[in-house]
């Protein structure tokens, strides 16, 4: 692939390497040279533009829209790039950081504001392709693609001297303000007088003189404001110094989402950054680990390769068919324009053929439209308004499901997001394996770890089979499905809880060919948010209601003796046991312990048999459900101790000839263990 990059020469501005430099003089007068230049963009097959700026200086007013329209028009496929104070909102970031430097006086917010609103709406209109260089930039332009900085390893990686007296420590500050030099400059000095580190601000040095400054420094400050890290962070980390800036968290979960890799970049705020130096210091070891783990990072991230793919992935190799063709609706309801709506919206929408339908339940349509901010006019979202007065998740779900019209469909909740190209690699994992339906892989968004439901057999992830891949412990049917298989299967109307178990019934043991896709991007279930709705405490009847509606669905259905028993011991562990564990032991009235007892034991007549494959400890907690005379300490203590593997009784089952059934605690722990080990070293080998 041939490609060409072009330069305006600014005085005393960056000089970064550029195939084509044009002196200022000649980009602002020559009427010749934009009429020559449009030419000569017009023979591209793609041109990106970045940071929203005119191209072909005056000949179209300096308005990017009408240029990249004459490209288009010309058959040039034009894509954006944003890189920082060009699309980052000065409001929105001073409101989500007290380090901000937009609260400062003094600072041009009006005008920084005024661009970012002027770009960001651009881009929202103009729709073409979007790419941001650093990750913080999706919280402005969440429609946008991450694309990594690139630096060149060989110039960057150089010898280094062993760590010894003093922490070596050097900071570059290109804008002192928002780097935040101010306010780290009076521990940086406290620290040098009593002789823990060196320190050595860097001025005035050129910028072919920095890679010999970073080898010689053992630790270099990048910024504390902005909560994110650019080109001067990834130099730094291939020089192999340790990098120490402000990163939220946020920024470092996009960066393991995208990567599989923990940002090496050492958190610190102007009120830590002291203590974090201090142990630095102290702590050799852990500096020649890190300045490991920031070469490898920076080699696998920033090498060019990654920003690579990302380009071709979502730009370059994709063409305007794949773009506009939607193949996957995604229902996500939401009752509340609090959540984090944009964040689920904006992971639907990174996929190419995925569209988002936004079923705003019992909640005014305009408030959510606000929090979507320019994703509500993006091509592929739906916002529908749905006012029914029920309690209920399966009301807007279903209204989402009635909406769809792509050959497959998903649901994510309003907290949640896809990994990036998820539902993209979902769909190819669906035409690989022929599968009616893909079940995704689940990660937590706090940790990165894999939930392990259902543990799924190893090397089985392409034909499951609903037992022995334990399906009935995934109620909730996250991934997707072929719109045919479930014309006839609605989430249970009217339920608090337990509306999607007759739903999942229903794929699992249907006869339906399903997949695992346990190596593509993942579901992430975020738990940021105030209070989650499956979180919320019910009385018991309500937690339970659902029972009625699955018995009689499992005697309409054509189940075995085994599928029987595999549903019956997941709604005892999971719903049953969990209403226990999930309540203070103050809950249980008696009416409460007599409403239990009698649900229990009319799940447990379903299939008597499956007792059979339950530990010890759970026969024994049946037991004290059925005796309304047990206290409901030894209640909620036998709950808990019933998933504690190290107790023998929570292992062994009671009728010993089952214990190696597939769903029995021992099979099924090991197996749950087995995928947290198998997904960890997939992440690896991202």
């Amino acid at each position: 692939m041939d490609a060409v990059n072009s330069a305006v020469e600014v005085p005393g501005g960056y000089s970064f390497e550029a195939d084509r430099v044009v002196p200022m003089a000649v980009f602002e007068r020559s009427k010749s040279w934009r009429a020559a230049e449009l030419n000569a963009a017009s023979a591209y097959s793609h041109v990106l533009i970045e940071a929203e700026k005119p191209i072909f200086s005056r000949l179209f007013d300096r308005d990017v829209e009408r240029e990249t329209e004459v490209l288009t028009a010309r058959g040039v496929d034009v894509a954006f790039m944003a890189h920082g104070t060009d699309v980052r909102l000065p409001s929105r970031h001073a409101a989500s950081s007290k380090w901000s430097p937009f609260s400062d006086p003094g600072i041009y917010f009006d005008r920084i504001e005024s661009e970012a609103e002027r770009n960001i709406a651009i881009l929202g209109r103009l729709r073409r392709p979007t790419f941001a260089s650093t990750p913080d930039l999706l919280d402005d332009l969440p429609f946008a693609h991450w694309c990594p900085v690139v630096v060149d390893l060989a110039r960057w990686s150089q010898a280094r001297p062993s760590y010894q007296g003093p922490l070596r420590v050097v900071h570059a500050p290109t804008n002192p303000q928002i780097k935040g030099t101010d306010l780290i400059e009076p521990t940086l000095q406290k620290l040098h007088a009593e002789g823990v580190i060196v320190y050595r601000r860097i001025i005035h040095v050129p910028h072919a003189q920095m890679p010999e400054v970073f080898a010689n420094a053992d630790v270099v400050l990048d910024q504390f404001r902005l909560g994110s890290f650019g080109v001067g962070a990834c130099e730094a980390m291939a020089a192999g110094a340790i990098t120490v800036a402000h990163t939220t968290e946020q920024v470092r979960a996009r960066v393991k989402a995208a990567t599989g890799f923990e940002l090496p970049i050492v958190d610190a705020t102007p009120d830590t950054l002291e203590p974090v130096l201090r142990s630095l210091a102290r702590d050799r070891e852990r500096l020649e680990r890190l300045s490991a783990e920031s070469r490898d990072y920076v080699r696998e991230v920033h090498d060019g390769r990654m920003s690579a793919r990302v380009l071709r992935e979502h730009w370059i190799d994709r063409t305007d068919d794949a773009e506009d063709a939607v193949e996957v609706d995604v229902v996500i309801a939401v009752h509340d324009p609090t959540r984090a709506i944009d964040r689920a919206v904006a992971s639907v929408v990174r996929s190419r053929r995925a569209r988002a339908i936004v079923v705003c339940h019992d909640t005014p349509r305009e408030g959510v439209v606000a929090r979507l901010g320019t994703l509500a006019q993006h091509p592929r979202v739906i916002v529908h308004e749905l006012q029914d007065g029920v309690r209920s998740p399966a009301g807007p779900f279903n209204a989402g499901l009635d909406l769809a019209s792509a050959r497959w469909v998903g649901v994510l909740g309003s907290d949640d997001e896809w990994e990036a190209g998820a539902g993209d690699a979902w769909l190819d994992t669906a035409r690989r394996t022929e599968a009616d339906v893909v079940i995704a892989l689940v990660r937590d968004g706090r940790t990165g770890e894999a939930v392990p439901t259902p543990p799924v057999r190893a090397r089985h992830a392409d034909r499951l089979d609903p037992i022995r891949d334990r399906l009935a412990y995934r109620t909730a049917p996250l991934g997707i499905m072929l719109r045919t298989v479930i014309d006839d299967i609605r989430f249970t109307p009217g339920l608090a809880s337990g509306e999607d178990i007759e739903f999942s019934i229903a794929l699992w043991f249907g006869g339906h060919r399903l997949a695992f896709a346990e190596r593509d991007p993942a579901y992430v279930v975020h738990s940021d948010a105030p209070a989650r709705v499956s979180g919320t405490a019910r009385p018991v009847a309500d937690d339970l209601a659902f029972l009625p509606a699955m018995r009689a669905q499992m005697e309409g259905m054509k189940l075995t003796p085994r599928d029987r028993e595999a549903i019956v011991a997941k709604v005892l562990r999971v719903n049953v046991f969990g209403t226990i564990v999930n309540r203070d032991p103050s809950f249980w009235t008696v009416e409460a312990r007599q409403v239990l007892a009698e649900v229990t034991q009319s799940i447990i007549d379903i299939a008597p048999s499956a007792v059979r494959r339950m530990s010890q400890v759970e026969v024994q907690l049946l037991k004290a459900v059925g005796d309304t005379s047990t206290s409901p300490q030894i209640l909620t203590q036998l709950a808990r101790h019933r998933t504690d593997a190290r107790r023998l009784r929570s292992v062994l089952t009671r009728d010993l000839r089952s214990l190696l059934a597939c769903d029995a605690p021992l099979r099924f722990g090991l197996a749950a263990l087995a995928l947290r080990r198998r997904t960890r070293s997939d992440r690896a080998r991202v």
